[in-house]
């Protein structure tokens, strides 16, 4: 009796859910009258940006058709409206019809049309509601870009959901190029030798287009005399994004470097130097590691010098900073450091290899970085802008340089003996980027 029962009471729920979703149980009553159609209560259909769940069926946005015809939905532009989602598409009579939408990651307003056909016959009213656009944005990779002093072309990376435009503006822009290679790559440029004796600086302008003019992104744009530059373009990661404090596992350590990345002369005795996307990291875990720059035979013997480079101190996604705030600078081979920029402190020396493989004893400044010199979020939430704080600038200046001269780092306390560990377990990794020398 009970099987009896849950029979009659199943079949009775799908004769109704088939009311209810097709319309259809009407057909063999007479229609008298005129034809009508009417959707109740869906003038200005607006859906929300983040959509209507089109893999559950419950959460269609619902609405009742009134007919006393066969009626049916035709997409006005299928391609163009693929994000939306009509069901049914075709009824008989008073039904029900449920609307679906995917999210809409453009900041541009949506809308659907459906043509309504009635009988057969297309009627002058149509199936139209639209959806909410996302909030704009438009985000680069820098904001600073350096040339050489030879000139040469500098990538940037552009994270957006707008169309832009990019010029170069200032006294010295026609100097510069800057081309939009694809929607996600600004490409700045120049041929021209900067023989001026001084720095050149312009001003890359990205703003959005049409109802988004008003979006703009400034990068700040130099050509430098130096002697010697680099920015570590040639480092390219594109795993690591564009946040640099939010790479972890992304970064590639001199062991994967390619032959053409290590014939840039940038060398290490403890191992401990990565890359992320376009700048460095020194030290892994409990190990501050080291780097050594690259001789430049352009330097004439007994060249005095000032050489300087942006570092910052190493911090995680949650605002967490490094146990030590210190690293060391030193010459290799020919030069003595005579002065510094503030934040370093002389009368130090720092443990070495020389070319030869031979321990040496350095004479170096111990640099500390201040509250303002960390890559963390809450000091620079796209860790693009950090860079360029003057807390971030370090310098020392070196007197009897020559084309064999090279420049020392060591993040943390460690030492050569026991491969720049530190003793404790702590850790004392950086970052570093923009390395120049320039003659004085």
């Amino acid at each position: 009796m009970k099987t009896k029962y849950l029979s009659i009471i199943s079949a009775i729920s799908l004769a109704i859910a088939g009311i209810s979703l097709s319309g259809c149980d009407k057909e063999d009553e007479p229609q008298t009258g005129d034809l009508y159609f009417n959707i109740e209560n869906m003038d200005n259909l607006v859906l929300p940006q983040e959509g209507v769940d089109v893999t559950t069926f419950s959460k269609g946005k619902k609405f009742i058709v009134r007919s006393n015809g066969n009626w049916q939905f035709v997409p006005e532009d299928e391609t163009e409206m693929s994000w939306a989602k009509v069901f049914p598409m075709e009824g008989d009579a008073d039904g029900m019809i449920r609307i679906y939408s995917e999210e809409n990651l453009s900041p541009v307003q949506r809308v659907a049309r459906y043509k309504v056909f009635l009988n057969g016959v297309e009627q002058p009213q149509m199936l139209t509601f639209s959806q909410e656009g996302c909030e704009p944005f438009l985000k680069l990779s820098t904001a600073l870009v350096t040339l050489k002093r030879a000139g040469g072309e500098v990538s940037i990376t552009v994270d957006a959901n707008l169309d832009w435009e990019c010029s170069v503006e200032g006294a010295d822009a026609s100097r510069f190029t800057a081309t939009a290679v694809s929607s996600q790559e600004i490409q700045v440029s120049t041929d021209r030798i900067n023989d001026t004796g001084d720095d050149i600086t312009a001003t890359l302008v990205v703003k959005g287009k049409g109802e988004f003019s008003d979006i703009t992104q400034l990068v700040a744009i130099e050509q430098l005399y130096a002697t010697f530059f680099d920015d570590f373009s040639w480092l390219p990661n594109p795993k690591a994004g564009i946040l640099g404090w939010n790479a972890h596992g992304s970064e590639l350590g001199m062991s994967s470097w390619t032959d053409e990345q290590i014939a840039h002369g940038w060398t290490s005795i403890s191992t401990w130097f990565y890359y992320r996307d376009k700048f460095v990291k020194f030290g892994k875990g409990g190990y501050g590691g080291d780097a050594c720059s690259p001789a430049v035979p352009e330097l004439g013997s007994n060249t005095n010098a000032t050489i300087s480079w942006s570092a910052l101190g190493y911090g995680t996604s949650k605002n967490v900073k490094e146990d030590h705030n210190m690293f060391y600078v030193a010459i290799l081979g020919p030069g003595k450091i005579i002065g510094c920029s503030s934040q370093g402190e002389m009368g130090y020396t720092t443990g070495y290899r020389d070319d030869n493989g031979k321990n040496v004893t350095l004479d170096a400044v111990k640099f500390t970085f201040d509250d303002n010199a960390w890559m963390i979020p809450a000091l620079d939430s796209t860790a693009t802008v950090i860079w360029q704080t003057p807390s971030a600038q370090f310098s020392i200046n070196v007197q009897g340089m020559d084309g064999t001269s090279r420049v020392v780092f060591v993040a943390g306390p460690g030492t050569l003996e026991n491969l720049y560990q530190e003793p404790n377990g702590k850790q004392s990794r950086m970052f570093m980027d923009n390395f120049k020398i320039v003659e004085n």
